[in-house]
């Protein structure tokens, strides 16, 4: 009885196995040529599910290496565009540094220069700041006609006194400092005896003028030009503080125009024949 059970069982496993290679082998005929004999397309019907699965396998494993490589390229490129803008940046920064000189040696150009007088331009290359002790250096010298008392200007007004020169350089004294004195007067008074004593920062007091002579808050100081150090009427400042004092001169303070901290390039005023002599200050 068994045996016979055996036998009905395996006669259906036969069946359905031939009837699935059956099934598997008209669904694939349907795709392959006709010309291929029964044999071929007997071995594509079987091979053909696993071919399939080994190209997706394949498509799959080429997609994510492709898909590495992008991401490795586009990683190099953007280290290369990252370089590339900081090169931009800089060429960017220069450019505006250029356009920002062009502009201030114009206003310099665009100074009217004074009868007389020959003038050259410097650019300021330090700084010293000790205390009220305030000097600039420049990057003119004795080889391009700097010598010891020119004067020394700026779009803004008057800066100071060439004190040093070496034959590149040369060390200014500016305004502001307490060893140098400028001849200058009282715009609206005109009364031209006076002169300046710097007193560090941007400021500077107003000597030898008298208690009864008129000065106001807010009156514009310039030059006078008797020291022969500055032609007359070059702009130092104007007046901040002033108040009679018992010794019959009046206290006079002045907020001076040149911003000292910022000059990046100034005006040396060279004297020719036709300039006035210079004059020693007390």
């Amino acid at each position: 009885m068994a045996r016979g059970i055996w036998k009905r069982s395996t006669g259906l496993t036969t069946l359905l196995v031939l009837e699935f290679a059956c099934f598997l082998f008209v669904s694939y005929q349907i795709q392959v040529e006709e010309h291929l004999s029964l044999l071929e397309k007997m071995a594509l019907t079987v091979v053909g599910p696993f071919q399939h699965l080994s190209n997706e396998t394949s498509s799959f494993i080429e997609q994510r290496t492709q898909r590495s490589k992008s991401l490795d390229q586009l990683a190099v490129e953007n280290r290369q565009l990252t370089l590339k803008v900081s090169h931009l940046n800089r060429i960017e920064s220069q450019l505006e540094e250029e356009r920002l000189e062009n502009e201030r040696l114009r206003e310099l150009l665009a100074l009217p220069r004074p009868p007389g007088w020959r003038t050259v331009i410097a650019s300021v290359i330090g700084r010293s700041n000790r205390g009220d002790d305030e000097v600039l250096f420049i990057s003119r010298g004795s080889l391009s006609g700097v010598e010891r008392d020119m004067g020394v200007l700026s779009p803004a007004g008057v800066v100071g006194v060439v004190w040093e020169v070496s034959p590149y350089y040369s060390k200014i004294m500016t305004v502001n400092n307490p060893a140098t004195a400028i001849a200058c007067m009282i715009q609206s008074s005109r009364y031209a005896d006076a002169y300046l004593i710097g007193l560090g920062s941007n400021m500077g007091r107003l000597e030898n003028v008298p208690n009864f002579a008129t000065v106001s808050l807010g009156d514009k100081v310039v030059t006078s030009g008797l020291d022969g150090l500055f032609p007359k009427g070059e702009p130092i400042g104007s007046v901040l503080h002033v108040k009679p004092s018992s010794q019959m001169f009046l206290d006079i303070r002045v907020h001076l125009g040149v911003p000292f901290s910022t000059l990046e390039e100034v005006i040396v005023l060279m004297p020719t024949e036709t300039s006035e002599p210079k004059t020693a200050i007390p």
